[in-house]
């Protein structure tokens, strides 16, 4: 959420559908910090890839950012920084009408992103999203059915053990 409420128009490229940064807002002074929670001991910088979406949404928060001569993309109307509990709360309003769970909070997004997308594409790729620098199986929620159909391709190797016809074709 820090990182979230610190973006600015600079840190989205439209050509590669991301944003980048490297700061994050306090979360007790509200001001923007040349740091993020993992800078010292992990990722100096987080990334995001938008879907088409999110990137409509985004062009159009920066035109509004432009017609105001503001950089920062989410200010309040007082002109303050989000501080990452008040944007929770402000989700917590909003997404009890579409999750039936309360409990919830915008960080459970990052367990739903992460369990989404294990199995899909490398560890490698997804630890650079996540800002992570290994794998937390602790964010990986897949249900055993999605793992072992994930691992299917892994059957036909298996099965071609010990046949020499088969092996080289498989590998």
């Amino acid at each position: 959420p820090g990182e979230i409420s610190a973006l600015q128009i600079e840190n989205f490229f439209p050509e590669l559908h991301g944003v980048y940064t490297q700061n994050s807002v306090n979360y007790r002074t509200r001001e923007i910090k040349p740091s993020i929670k993992t800078t010292k001991k992990g990722k100096k910088y987080k990334v995001g890839i938008l879907t088409a979406q999110t990137e409509r949404f985004v062009e159009r928060l920066i035109s509004e950012c432009k017609r105001k001569n503001r950089t920062i993309l989410f200010v309040l109307d007082d002109g303050n920084l989000f501080k990452p509990d008040t944007s929770n709360k402000h989700f917590k309003s909003k997404i009890f009408s579409y999750i039936p769970r309360r409990n919830r909070t915008q960080y459970c997004l990052r367990h739903s992103f992460d369990t989404d997308l294990s199995g899909e594409i490398t560890d490698e790729k997804l630890n650079e999203l996540m800002g992570h620098m290994s794998k937390r199986i602790d964010y990986d929620h897949r249900k055993p059915e999605r793992i072992l159909s994930q691992l299917q391709p892994v059957r036909e190797i298996l099965e071609n053990r010990g046949d020499p016809d088969k092996v080289s074709s498989t590998r």
